[in-house]
């Protein structure tokens, strides 16, 4: 499929998803590349071929099951207690008539579409440091990833590291790291609000007022909610984002999609 191509099946999921998260008051947010998108290209940054977004950890039960019950046919959300693919607490909204093929993850067989991700957002005191209990959270996303991935594709030094994580972490399985996570490591209270198991870690540690009541944004043809403060968020991750990166710095992500 060409970029255009997946980004037409990409708007369809979100639009699917701003269905039903507004027709049934569950609150979220664009967030990074999605969220950089809607205002600097007013939707799809071009060479862009995933769409994130963030609910609060309270919806996601919530979410899980309506989704469930009220998504049209051909669409479906992954979660980690229903789908091998999905090794941590984020979620994926797939279109069922798409395939794509992640070499990271061949040793599980499980097909899988193209599909947005949806990342819980949790309160949190705002703690960026290393030792501190938030980046133990993004810690325990980095061991489940490295514990189930193919370690076929991973240079010698992450190999090791895999080694090291599946046999250190073998009695727990990754839904008990998960559960230890929200039991014990996220407070669920603050004035931040945390993408703890994002790209960027703890730097997706923004203070509440700046993500603050959702608002719209245009996003191609259509709109979708977005955090408040914008600017603040934006420049939190990416400094200067109207800069257009170096052709180097054009990250990719899927290299294998199909039309079933």
């Amino acid at each position: 499929m060409t970029i255009d191509e997946v980004h037409e099946v990409l708007l369809g999921i979100a639009k699917e998803f701003h269905r039903i998260c507004e027709e049934n008051d569950i609150p979220y947010y664009m967030l990074g590349g999605t969220m950089l998108g809607a205002i600097r290209h007013k939707g799809f940054i071009p060479w862009d071929d995933d769409m994130d977004f963030g609910v609060p950890r309270e919806y996601f039960s919530k979410l899980e099951k309506i989704f469930q019950e009220q998504s049209a046919p051909y669409y479906h959300l992954r979660t980690v207690n229903n789908s091998k693919t999905i090794i941590n607490d984020p979620a994926k909204y797939e279109d069922k008539r798409t395939l794509i093929i992640e070499p990271e993850m061949a040793n599980i067989n499980e097909e899988i579409g193209i599909n947005i991700d949806i990342f819980p957002l949790d309160k949190t005191n705002g703690n960026k440091s290393f030792f501190s209990k938030n980046n133990f959270v993004h810690i325990i996303g980095l061991i489940n990833t490295y514990r189930y991935c193919n370690m076929k594709h991973l240079n010698w030094w992450r190999k090791c590291l895999a080694l090291c994580f599946r046999i250190v972490f073998f009695p727990f399985d990754k839904l008990y790291l998960l559960e230890f996570a929200k039991k014990h490591l996220i407070p669920q209270h603050g004035n931040y609000i945390s993408n703890l198991y994002g790209f960027w870690g703890v730097r997706e540690t923004i203070p509440a007022d700046v993500m603050g009541n959702p608002v719209k944004y245009q996003f191609e043809d259509t709109c979708l909610w977005g955090a408040e403060k914008y600017d603040i968020y934006l420049k939190s991750l990416y400094g200067d984002y109207l800069k257009i990166p170096s052709r180097e710095n054009m990250h990719i992500h899927l290299t294998n999609a199909f039309k079933k």
